[in-house]
C-alpha cells in the first residue's frame, strides 16, 4: 500500500513538473512577423502550447490554418520561443463554379468548398463530394493554388418518407401537414421545409432533422417525431384571500381529446369558477386541415354567468389559413346573446343581442410549445361588432377593437431563458356594456391579482419571466408584471362613479415540473394591495389521457 502511494505521489509530482514547464513556454513565448516586430500572442495558442508538448507540430499547423504557409518556429534557450510568420498567403481556388480568389485559410476553405456543395445539393444532387486534387504552394509570390473537383452524382427525388415515433398521427395525416410529395428533388431548402411545417403544427415536443437514406434505389426520407399528448386534462386550483381574510377556492379545469373523429380532430371543454356565482362553460370541435387544404376551423358555444347580475350564451366560429410554417391567417364570427337578472340591483349588462366579425393574424416560431427557450408568438385581432339592446329610445350601434398578444424567449444560458409576455386591448366606442369589455388579471393573465378581476376598454400589461431550467421540460422561474387599464362609464351607468383609469404591478415566483403523469404546476404572486400572507397562490396539474 505504502508503495503504491509513493508511486502516485511520484508520477503527480512529475505531472505537475511538466503542466508547469508548458505553461512557463507559453507565457514565454514571442511572436515576430516578417519584419522581425513582436506580435500578441493569441489566447488560442497559448492554451495550445499550455496543451502540448514543446516544439510541436500543432503550433505549426495552427498558423497555416490562419494563411502563414511559410510560418518557421525555432525554440531559444530560457523556454522561450520565436515563430516567424512570414506573409499571409492569397489563394487562388479553381471549382467547377469557377475561379475564386482571396486570403487563404483552412476554415475559409471549407465554407467555399461547403457553399459549392450546397449549391449542387440545392439542384438535387444531394449526395455530391468533393475532391481537392491540387495544393500548390509558391512561396516566391506568397500564393497558393488549389484545384477541386466535385463528384455531383445523380439527382435523387423523394420515394417515401418515414416517421418514426409516430404512434397517435397516421402517416398520410403527416405526410400531409409536412407538405411531402413522391417525386420531388431533396435539397436542404425542402427538407428544412418539411421540418419547419411539422414544428409549426405544433403537434410534437421534438421534430429531428430529416436524414436521407438509399433503400436499395429507393430515396427514403427519415424525420424522427416525440409527439405531443394532446389528450389531456388541465386543472388549476387557486386560493384567494378576501379582505376579511377568508379564502376563496377558484380554479379551471379544461379536457382536450385529439383525434376523436378522424385525424386532426379536436374535441374541448372548459369549466372555470372564477369567484362563488360566478361560472364559465365552453365546448368546442374544431379540425385541422380539410383534405390537402391548409385550413382549420372551430366551432365553439360558451356560456357565462355574472353571479346573479346577467348571464351570456355565445356561439362562435372560427377558421384560418396557413400560409406557411410560421404564420397563418385568421378570422371568425359570432354572436353573443345577454339576459340580465331582475332582482340585479345594477344594471351591467342588459338584454341585447350582439354580432361581431374579426380578422388577423397569428405568427410562431417558438421552439417548443410547452416549454419554448426561444422564438416569438405574436396573435393580433381586429374586430367589428353590431350590438342592440332592449332599452327604449337606445338603437342599434357599432364597436370596433383591437385585441394583441406576443410572447418572445430570449435564451441567455443553456439553462437560463429570459421570456416577455404582453397583451394590449382597446375598444373604441361611445356606447359599452359590461360584456364588451375585456376580462384580465389572474393566474393566466396579469398574476397577483384575482381570475378576471378587470374589466376595460383599454388596458397594456405585460411581464418579465427569468426561467431556470431543471431540465428540457422543466423550469423555475420568477417575475415581475406591470400595466394599465381604463374603465369607462358604461351605458347603464348615469354617474361616473365606476368609472377608473389604474396603473397595476405584481411579482411573483413559482416552478412547473413534468412528471410521468403530466405537469405540475404552482405560482405564488402578489400585489402591492395585498400582504404577503394574502398572495394568490395556484396549483395545477395537467394530465395525459
Amino acid at each position: 500500500m505504502k508503495k503504491s502511494f509513493l508511486l502516485k505521489c511520484f508520477v503527480l509530482f512529475f505531472l505537475v513538473i511538466g503542466l508547469s514547464t508548458r505553461v512557463s513556454i507559453a507565457q514565454g513565448i514571442k511572436v515576430l512577423d516578417v519584419n522581425g516586430n513582436k506580435q500578441k500572442v493569441p489566447a488560442e495558442l497559448l492554451q495550445l502550447i499550455s496543451q502540448v508538448e514543446f516544439p510541436s507540430p500543432e503550433i505549426i499547423k495552427w498558423y497555416s490554418d490562419l494563411g502563414f504557409l511559410d510560418v518557421k518556429v525555432r525554440p531559444l534557450p530560457q523556454d522561450s520561443l520565436v515563430v516567424e510568420m512570414g506573409c499571409a498567403f492569397d489563394m487562388e481556388l479553381q471549382m467547377p463554379s469557377g475561379v475564386q480568389l482571396g486570403k487563404y485559410s483552412s476554415p475559409d476553405l471549407q465554407n467555399r468548398i461547403h457553399e459549392e456543395l450546397h449549391n449542387f445539393e440545392q439542384e438535387g444532387y444531394y449526395f455530391a463530394s468533393a475532391e481537392i486534387d491540387e495544393f500548390q504552394i509558391i512561396p516566391d509570390s506568397c500564393r497558393v493554388t488549389i484545384a477541386v473537383t466535385v463528384e455531383k452524382g445523380e439527382r435523387i427525388r423523394t420515394d417515401e418518407v418515414i416517421f418514426p415515433g409516430s404512434k397517435t398521427n397516421k402517416p398520410v395525416y403527416l405526410q400531409k401537414i409536412s407538405g411531402y410529395q413522391d417525386s420531388m428533388l431533396v435539397t436542404p431548402d425542402y427538407l428544412e421545409e418539411l421540418q419547419s411545417n411539422l414544428i409549426g403544427s405544433e403537434l410534437f415536443e421534438d421534430v429531428s432533422e430529416p436524414e436521407v437514406a438509399l433503400d436499395e434505389e429507393e430515396v427514403v426520407i427519415l424525420i424522427q417525431l416525440e409527439e405531443r399528448n394532446l389528450n389531456r386534462f388541465d386543472g388549476l386550483l387557486g386560493y384567494v384571500p378576501d379582505d376579511a381574510g377568508n379564502g376563496q377556492i377558484v380554479g379551471d379545469f379544461d379536457l382536450s381529446l385529439w383525434n376523436v373523429f378522424r385525424q386532426g380532430n379536436g374535441v374541448s371543454l372548459l369549466f372555470q369558477r372564477l369567484r362563488p356565482e360566478t361560472t364559465r362553460l365552453d365546448a368546442g370541435i374544431s379540425q385541422h386541415w380539410f383534405g390537402n387544404i391548409p385550413v382549420g376551423a372551430e366551432v365553439s358555444t360558451k356560456f357565462y354567468q355574472n353571479d346573479t347580475t346577467y348571464q351570456t350564451r355565445s356561439f362562435i366560429l372560427n377558421g384560418y389559413y396557413q400560409l406557411n410554417a410560421d404564420l397563418r391567417l385568421t378570422s371568425g364570427i359570432g354572436q353573443v346573446n345577454s339576459t340580465s337578472s331582475n332582482s340585479a340591483p345594477v344594471l351591467l349588462e342588459p338584454d341585447g343581442k350582439r354580432r361581431y366579425a374579426h380578422f388577423g393574424f397569428r405568427f410562431s416560431n417558438l421552439n417548443n410549445v410547452e416549454v419554448p427557450s426561444q422564438g416569438s408568438l405574436f396573435e393580433i385581432v381586429f374586430g367589428v361588432t353590431n350590438k342592440s339592446v332592449e332599452i327604449d329610445s337606445v338603437s342599434a350601434f357599432r364597436q370596433q377593437y383591437l385585441d394583441a398578444f406576443g410572447k418572445t424567449f430570449l435564451p441567455l444560458t443553456s439553462r437560463s431563458v429570459l421570456a416577455f409576455r404582453t397583451q394590449a386591448f382597446y375598444l373604441l366606442s361611445d356606447q359599452i356594456t359590461e360584456n364588451d369589455m375585456i376580462r384580465f388579471g389572474g393566474a393566466n393573465s396579469l398574476r397577483g391579482y384575482s381570475e378576471e378581476q378587470f374589466n376595460a376598454s383599454r388596458v397594456l400589461w405585460g411581464d418579465v419571466e427569468y426561467r431556470f431550467l431543471t431540465d428540457r421540460f422543466s423550469y423555475l422561474f420568477t417575475f415581475v408584471a406591470a400595466g394599465a387599464y381604463h374603465r369607462p362609464r358604461l351605458l347603464t351607468e348615469e354617474e361616473n362613479t365606476f368609472k377608473a383609469s389604474e396603473f397595476l404591478y405584481s411579482a411573483g415566483f413559482g416552478m412547473s415540473y413534468r412528471i410521468r403523469i403530466g405537469r405540475l404546476k404552482f405560482s405564488y404572486a402578489i400585489s402591492p394591495s395585498e400582504s404577503i400572507g394574502n398572495g394568490k397562490v395556484h396549483v395545477g396539474i395537467i394530465t395525459s389521457l
